[in-house]
C-alpha cells in the first residue's frame, strides 16, 4: 500500500490547481465527516467530562445529557449533501437524520454495539445524492470485548452510478479503536469482512478488484500506523491512501490524522474543512459543560442551563468535513 499526503499520483497541473478543461470527465465530488452522536456525550475522551466528573456523579451526567437538547440547520446539511455526489457519514444518529430530511437516499445499516456493548442508534452511512446505488453489501467489523461482550459496526458498500455512466464502489468506514495487542485479534482478521464486501461489490479478476473503489471516513488511527498495521497483503495492497494533509481531528480522540481515504484507482486529492484548531469544537464544549453544570439553584444533579437548544454545525463537531475530488481512469 502506498502512501502520499494530499494526493495520489497526481501528476497535472491542471488537477493540482482544480482546473478541469471544457469537455473533460468531471471529477466526482466526495464529502466525509463523524458528526460526533449525541450518545457519545458520554464517552471518556469528551473534553466536558472529566470537568463535570468534579462536580457530580457520573449517573448525574447521564441523566442531564438525556435532556440537553440539540439542533441541526436542516438547510446547512441538506445544500452540504447536494453539493457533493455522495457523502459518506459515521456516528449517524436519528437527530442527524431526521435534519436530513427526505431529499436524497440514505443506505444505512444495523445500529452499531459500542465499546460496553451495548446497542446504540447510530451506524455509519452513505447519502447518495447525484449517483444512484446498483447493489450494496453489508460488512460487520466487530471485536471481542471483557466478560464475552463485541463491539461492532455495520458498513455498507455499495455500487453506485452517476448519470454520465461512471461507476464507484464506495464505503463509510468507522474502525474501531485497534486495540489489537489486547484481544489478539489480527488487524487482517478483523477487516477481513469489509474485504469480502468490497470484492462482492467491486467484482474480482485474477485477484484484482474490477471496479475503482473508494473507502473513506474515520479509520480511528493515523495513515502510518495503519499501514503499518496491515503489513503485506495481496488485496489491501492495491489500495492508496489519501490524505487531507492536516489534522482531521480534534486532540481528545485516538488519532489527530485518522480521518483519510482509500482508494484503487484514478487521481484523487483530499482537503479538510474548517480551522486546524478546532475552535469552533471547543466553543462548542464549553456550551455543553455549562449547560451541564450545576446551575447554583440548589439543585441536584446537572442540567441544562440554556432554553435553547444547542446547535451543532458542520464545524463544531470534534472532526473535521472531508472533500474529495477525483477522476477515475480505465478499469
Amino acid at each position: 500500500m502506498a502512501w502520499r499526503a494530499g494526493a495520489v499520483r497526481v501528476c497535472l497541473a491542471a488537477f493540482c490547481a482544480g482546473y478541469w478543461p471544457i469537455g473533460a470527465v468531471r471529477p466526482w465530488s466526495i464529502a466525509a465527516w463523524n458528526q460526533h452522536r449525541k450518545s457519545s456525550y458520554i464517552q471518556k475522551d469528551c473534553v466536558w467530562l472529566e470537568r463535570l466528573l468534579h462536580l457530580h456523579s457520573k449517573d448525574e451526567i447521564l441523566r442531564g445529557l438525556e435532556e440537553l437538547q440539540l439542533s441541526y440547520s436542516g438547510a446547512e446539511l441538506q445544500t452540504w449533501v447536494r453539493s457533493h455526489d455522495l457523502v459518506a457519514v459515521q456516528e449517524a444518529d436519528p437527530l442527524f437524520c431526521r435534519a436530513l430530511g427526505d431529499v436524497q437516499p440514505l443506505l444505512r445499516g444495523q445500529d452499531d454495539l459500542d465499546g460496553r456493548g451495548v446497542q446504540v442508534e447510530s451506524c455509519s452511512a452513505l447519502v447518495l445524492g447525484n449517483a444512484r446505488l446498483l447493489c450494496r453489501e453489508q460488512a460487520v467489523l466487530s471485536r471481542p470485548l471483557f466478560r464475552r461482550r463485541r463491539c461492532s459496526r455495520d458498513h455498507t458498500v455499495a455500487l453506485v452510478e452517476r448519470p454520465d455512466g461512471q461507476r464507484l464502489v464506495v464505503c463509510s468506514v468507522h474502525l474501531h479503536v485497534p486495540f489489537w495487542d489486547m484481544t489478539c485479534l489480527p488487524f487482517k482478521r478483523y477487516l477481513q469482512p469489509l474485504r469480502r464486501a468490497v470484492e462482492a461489490a467491486a467484482g474480482v479478476e485474477e485477484g484484482r478488484l474490477q471496479t475503482p473503489c473508494l473507502l473513506l471516513g474515520d479509520f480511528n488511527v493515523d495513515p502510518e500506523h495503519f499501514k503499518e498495521l496491515l503489513g503485506v497483503s495481496r488485496f489491501w495492497d492495491q489500495f492508496q491512501i489519501v490524505t487531507p494533509g492536516s489534522r482531521t481531528a480534534h486532540a481528545s480522540n485516538p488519532a489527530v490524522r485518522g480521518d483519510f481515504a482509500l482508494v484503487t484507482k484514478g487521481l484523487w486529492q483530499g482537503r479538510a474543512l474548517g480551522p486546524e484548531n478546532f475552535e469552533a469544537f471547543e466553543r462548542h464544549a464549553e456550551r455543553v459543560f455549562q449547560a451541564l453544570r450545576r446551575d447554583g439553584r440548589g439543585s441536584k444533579g446537572p442540567g441544562p442551563r440554556f432554553e435553547s437548544a444547542l446547535r451543532r454545525t458542520l464545524l463544531n463537531s470534534d472532526h473535521r468535513p472531508l472533500h474529495f475530488s477525483g477522476v477515475l481512469e480505465a478499469a
